[in-house]
């Protein structure tokens, strides 16, 4: 099979999974960068782009105003558009105003999309490694970087294009606050004592979970970490082998934003921060839940 042809079968899978609500979504990995007015881009340009961000590839398809990269078996789409990008009146509500205001008033776009290597295997991370790198080389500074696959934005400045050439390329995205979120000291020491008690305790969960109904609720809370950022989410645990927990992401990620709401995620005991589940007629477990509630009120 052709670039093209993997090109245009790799976007119709995405585009059918995303309408098939049994089916699990897979993320869009795509950055584009929202600009203020017209911008021309030659293959030349893009030759620069890509040397500048380290990457070793070839174009092997397209002209302006797309193009087709392969790095390795990962397939790069570079469109550029002098119309915007889409719509973007329902910009989130935590987006700052002035953000907010650039984001309506752009009036072109430089999209840098995978769209080969898609398969249940690829390496995300490493994709974004490369798209991210390749963008903050294309996209000028000042203008707004999106992430479309959470509907995220940034002002493109020398902080956000660093986080774009780490390996950690999303941290661009990380900044500001959001009302849903709790943020809490790790060093507080009731937490750190609530966490302790909690592994200390982790046999009675492990027990119970051996022995479950399908009627009853396990929640297991753990910490995941992502370019030196680290969160504490739920995840519905699957299997307990040892000290290795596996099961299903239940939270969206605010900070570790290589992971998505749904994934199936691992980790080992020495990273849990909480467990619940149904006992008996009570709710068992919950040792940072009353920390959290109080810092909260």
């Amino acid at each position: 099979m052709n670039t093209l042809a993997r090109a245009f079968a790799a976007s119709l899978s995405w585009f059918i999974c995303a309408l098939l609500p049994s089916a699990k979504r897979k993320p869009f990995v795509s950055l584009v960068a929202l600009l203020p007015e017209r911008h021309p881009m030659g293959s030349g340009d893009l030759d620069a782009a890509m040397e500048r961000a380290g990457i070793q590839s070839s174009v092997v398809a397209g002209e302006a105003p797309v193009f087709i990269v392969t790095v390795g078996a990962i397939g790069i789409l570079v469109t550029v558009k002098n119309e915007p990008y889409n719509k973007q009146e329902n910009v989130p509500e935590d987006v700052p105003p002035a953000l907010k205001q650039m984001v309506l008033d752009h009036r072109a776009a430089i999209l840098v999309d995978l769209i080969s290597g898609a398969e249940d295997e690829v390496d995300f991370d490493a994709a974004y490694q490369v798209i991210g790198p390749l963008l903050a080389e294309l996209a000028p500074i000042g203008c707004v970087v999106f992430w479309p696959d959470k509907t995220r934005f940034a002002r493109f400045d020398g902080t956000a294009k660093t986080h774009l050439h780490s390996s950690a390329p999303l941290l661009a995205f990380a900044g500001g606050e959001r009302a849903d979120i709790i943020e809490t000291e790790l060093t507080d020491a009731r937490l750190e004592q609530a966490e302790k008690e909690a592994r200390a305790k982790w046999a009675e969960f492990e027990t119970s979970f051996e022995k479950k109904t399908w009627l009853q609720q396990f929640l297991v809370k753990a910490y995941f970490t992502y370019g030196g950022r680290k969160e504490a989410m739920w995840v519905t645990p699957k299997s307990i082998d040892g000290q290795t927990i596996s099961g299903t992401l239940e939270n969206e990620p605010n900070e570790v934003l290589n992971l998505m709401k749904g994934d199936d995620v691992s980790f080992n005991l020495e990273a849990v921060s909480d467990w619940t589940y149904d006992g008996k007629g009570e709710t068992r477990g919950g040792f940072t839940t009353s920390l959290l509630e109080e810092q909260a009120d």
